[in-house]
């Protein structure tokens, strides 16, 4: 088997950054301007070069029909956010929250400790949550960018030799995926491809579930998973109120950091 160059290490980092990014803006409400985003060629184009790091057939098959269902003629911005709301924008009786805290903790004081330790995972790499946006720390795209964010770091570490960056960063992504993200994401992707018939967010399910699964397998982690029963929906999920939960959209206003890797 070939070895990989300190330079083509650091590529298939930075194209699982991408990936993470993609997948983030893709869960935003669909603004005219992420709409677009979705229909871009360049949506089109990270899809299609996400497959060579992982080399996984079953995630470049789901990635096609991911880009097959965004360039499509049939897809509507109207229709997408209607789904929206009906699958993500309402606590109480969303049907799939796409927030952490909402899956596995059984009490308001088990949520406020999550949401604590995820807001000690940003404030341990100097990341700010913006304080004029009600979105919430545990929110899905806030904690897909912030894997995009360690990967980022960890592509400029391999690029430049920086050894103990390389260490800290890859060593950080091991702990947030087996502490979040990777304990949510299969039992919130079960729940949204089982209940949306809308060809975009079924897509989307799929590969956000195939993509946090092919990244585990690769960093050698084994979460605590949450089971798929959720509260019924005449149970009121409780809002957090924690004002420095507070966070602006992840992509727009978020995260404040220089951005570390050029290419």
């Amino acid at each position: 088997m070939e070895e990989l160059t300190t330079s083509d290490l650091a590529y298939r980092v930075f194209v699982r950054s991408r990936m993470y990014v993609l997948l983030a803006k893709s869960f935003l409400y669909p603004t005219e301007l992420i709409f677009q985003y979705i229909r871009s060629s360049d949506y089109d184009e990270s899809l299609s070069r996400y497959g060579s790091p992982h080399d996984a057939d079953v995630m470049q098959q789901r990635a096609q029909e991911l880009i097959t269902s965004s360039q499509s003629e049939n897809l509507k911005r109207g229709e997408l956010e209607t789904e929206y709301n009906r699958l993500f924008a309402h606590l109480g009786s969303a049907i799939c929250p796409p927030y952490e805290s909402e899956y596995g903790y059984e009490n308001i004081f088990q949520k406020t400790q999550a949401m604590a330790d995820i807001a000690g995972f940003y404030r341990a790499y100097g990341l700010e949550v913006a304080d004029t946006n009600t979105e919430r720390v545990d929110f899905i795209a806030t904690e897909l960018e912030f894997m995009s964010y360690l990967l980022m770091s960890e592509a400029y570490a391999r690029a430049h030799g920086v050894r103990e960056q390389l260490d800290i960063a890859i060593d950080t992504q091991k702990k947030f995926l087996r502490d979040h993200l990777g304990r949510w994401m299969g039992v919130f992707s079960a729940i949204l491809i089982g209940n949306t018939e809308n060809p975009f967010y079924h897509s989307l399910g799929s590969v956000v579930q195939q993509f946090v699964e092919t990244e585990l397998v690769l960093l050698g982690v084994v979460p605590e998973r949450v089971s798929l029963r959720r509260k019924p929906h005449d149970e009121p999920l409780e809002p957090f109120g924690c004002q420095d939960c507070a966070v602006q959209s992840p992509i727009a206003q978020s995260i404040t950091a220089n951005n570390q890797f050029d290419v």
